[in-house]
């Protein structure tokens, strides 16, 4: 999520700059973003994609930390050479386990990015749309300014335009 406000605040103006525009807008941009069909639909397909994956590796995980209990259990009554193979397995378990988490999350920030960059066109283009329409010079979000009168929150135009 932290990506998306990223790239949000990449996408709008600060707040700064509104003092050199004559006719500034505000927007909600969570607001706005959370609305959004496209954005909807690209969580869905986000979670449709990596959640039997993320699933496998939940499951992998709660096995390994039975063998790890396991281990801790019966360490008592093993051989040395019994509690140093059983070592090794568990490290390479863990090891192997967290490749796998690293290069899901890798997968899963990669995908974001690929879906929401479409996502954020068009919620930019419908922005300056909305915008234009109205005779505004400057869109920022509201999040970054300390006051904006509600008059100049365009957040449901943009919305409705979206849907």
């Amino acid at each position: 999520m932290k990506i998306i406000k990223l790239t949000i605040a990449a996408m709008l103006a600060f707040g700064i700059t509104a003092a050199f525009a004559t006719n500034v807008a505000v927007i909600d941009s969570q607001k706005v973003l959370q609305a959004s069909p496209d954005f909807q639909k690209a969580q869905a397909e986000l979670k449709k994609q990596f959640a039997p994956k993320e699933q496998a590796i939940k499951t992998e995980a709660q096995s390994f930390q039975k063998a790890v209990e396991a281990f801790k259990k019966n360490q008592s009554v093993m051989t040395k050479t019994q509690i140093q193979t059983q070592q090794t397995q568990l490290a390479n378990q863990q090891n192997d386990l967290r490749l796998k988490q690293t290069q899901f999350q890798e997968s899963l920030q990669k995908e974001q990015q690929e879906l929401f960059k479409t996502v954020f066109t068009n919620l930019r283009t419908v922005i300056g749309k909305v915008a234009t329409k109205n005779g505004y010079e400057m869109v920022v979000q509201k999040q970054q300014i300390a006051y904006a009168s509600n008059k100049i929150d365009i957040t449901a135009q943009v919305i409705k335009a979206l849907k």
